[in-house]
């Protein structure tokens, strides 16, 4: 908890949230569309430590994940974080760049999945996984 995670989470000029709500509205979303960073954070704190609904994203039906974004972590950070250290070995600098790979992508589906729900998605995922270790899903090869 803390700048330490908010810092690049949600409070820097690059910060993922900074990043995904400019992408949303570059792509026609305004404020009132925009996801809300305190219910959600709230919603994070909240459910810390209850394994039925922590983490859990709470997005409309037609939009639910197919899997957990816990399992998403466990099973992508081995092959994301390796590509992104070819980027920068800056760990304060992986959020913006994985940030700026999803406005890559949000602006490649605007035409598929509304930006506002694309930013819902993302922050419903990146707030409650920031706050678990995931140290423990990365191998280093």
């Amino acid at each position: 908890m803390g700048s330490l995670i908010n810092s690049p989470l949600l409070e820097d000029k690059m910060s993922v949230w900074s990043l995904i709500a400019g992408m949303a509205q570059d792509l026609g979303a305004t404020n009132e569309d925009l996801p809300n960073i305190e219910d959600i954070l709230a919603h994070t704190i909240s459910t810390f430590g209850d394994d039925d609904s922590f983490g859990i994203p709470r997005l409309p039906e037609k939009h639910k994940l197919r899997d957990t974004p816990e399992n998403f972590v466990k099973h992508l950070s081995p092959k994301l974080i390796p590509i992104v250290t070819r980027y920068t070995q800056d760990a304060r600098a992986m959020p913006a760049l994985i940030a700026m790979a999803i406005q890559g992508l949000m602006k490649d589906a605007k035409n598929i999945i509304d930006p506002s729900i694309a930013a819902l998605i993302v922050m419903e995922c990146a707030i409650p996984m920031s706050r678990c270790d995931v140290n423990g899903y990365i191998t280093q090869e």
